[in-house]
């Protein structure tokens, strides 16, 4: 109930997360990120229509959750599936990417960085607590993709905001 009243009110989202049982069943599951999330039809409707991130999704409210509550960067990941996907099996990444809406929002739009230090996290949690570094480097694929492909420098640099901010310019 806690999920199902919000959502009858919202067709919206109701609607096509009725259509998709792979993500509904779940979520209906982990009322901690249905509610926020059937509150939220920006984040709800396109992550409804991507199956494959409501899932996992709704298996790690960690993420969940706060992602929920960031619209800025739920969108756009529920547009990117590949990203979403591997955030949410990665909650050491996606709860404070969900928190650092600076940084979330450029990731979720670039996916050749997002991917990579999704599955990165050794990278992805420190530049997640990084703003300084990781908004201009999701905003450089150029050299975010590499630094994310290569754990032994991005860790360090990420570490190094000194270095980090001004290679990401």
């Amino acid at each position: 109930p806690g999920i199902g009243k919000p959502l009858a009110k919202d067709p919206g989202i109701g609607k096509p997360l009725a259509k998709a049982p792979g993500t509904g069943k779940p979520l209906a599951k982990a009322p901690g990120i249905g509610k926020p999330l059937a509150k939220a039809p920006g984040i709800g409707k396109p992550l409804a229509k991507a199956p494959g991130i409501g899932k996992p999704l709704a298996k790690a409210p960690g993420i969940g959750k706060p992602l929920a509550k960031a619209p800025g960067i739920g969108k756009p990941l529920a547009k990117a599936p590949e990203i979403g996907k591997s955030l949410a099996k990665a909650p050491g990444i996606g709860k404070p990417l969900a928190k650092a809406p600076g940084i979330g929002k450029p990731l979720a739009k670039a996916p050749e960085i997002g991917k990579p230090l999704a599955k990165a996290p050794e990278i992805g949690k420190p530049l997640a607590k990084a703003p300084g570094i990781g908004k201009p480097l999701a905003k450089a694929p150029g050299i975010g993709k590499p630094l994310a492909n290569a754990p032994g420098i991005g860790k360090p640099l990420v570490k190094a905001p000194e270095i980090g901010k001004p290679l990401a310019k």
